[in-house]
């Protein structure tokens, strides 16, 4: 699937009070790359990154508790997004990532856990398929062993008597 890039020159639409339209963490790192395509890896005077300095600077304008950042403290659950800014240091250091990703995210724990319980179930489901693949060659083999014993034994005794 294609990479989703908005274009470097888009406004940030932020997430305010009630029901409304902004940009989710998703279309967030699809600006970022949209400013990645315009301004590459260029640094500014100061040694910045150009496209992660002007990223940061919209992002830094949200609310606290708007959805993008709950959305980026959640690293197990929006893994392609934060998988992708982690790529980028000054990003990773300046927005929550860091601390959401290092150190018991309480947010992350339900997600973390449904990911270890897919990983359980699925593990099952194989046990169980290896299990039945067995069995499908397993019982006839065991049946016919068994009943050439059971004529062996048969045969044994009428000879003995």
């Amino acid at each position: 699937m294609a990479e989703v890039v908005i274009p470097y020159n888009s406004v940030p639409v932020y997430d305010a009070w009630g029901i409304d339209t902004h940009w989710d963490l998703a279309t967030w790192v699809a600006w970022h790359r949209g400013l990645v395509k315009k301004y590459g890896r260029e640094k500014d005077k100061d040694g910045y990154p150009i496209a992660d300095k002007i990223w940061l600077t919209a992002w830094g304008k949200q609310s606290s508790y708007s959805e993008p950042i709950m959305e980026i403290i959640q690293p197990s659950r929006f893994k392609s997004e934060t998988d992708y800014l982690k790529q980028f240091p000054l990003i990773y250091q300046a927005t929550p990532l860091k601390t959401a990703t290092e150190k018991i995210n309480p947010l992350d724990m339900p997600y973390k856990n449904a990911e270890k319980l897919k990983n359980a179930v699925e593990d099952t489901v194989s046990s169980v398929s290896t299990t039945a693949k067995i069995l499908k060659y397993g019982i006839p083999i065991v049946l016919v062993v068994g009943a050439g014993l059971l004529i062996w034994y048969g045969v044994r005794k009428v000879q003995k008597a």
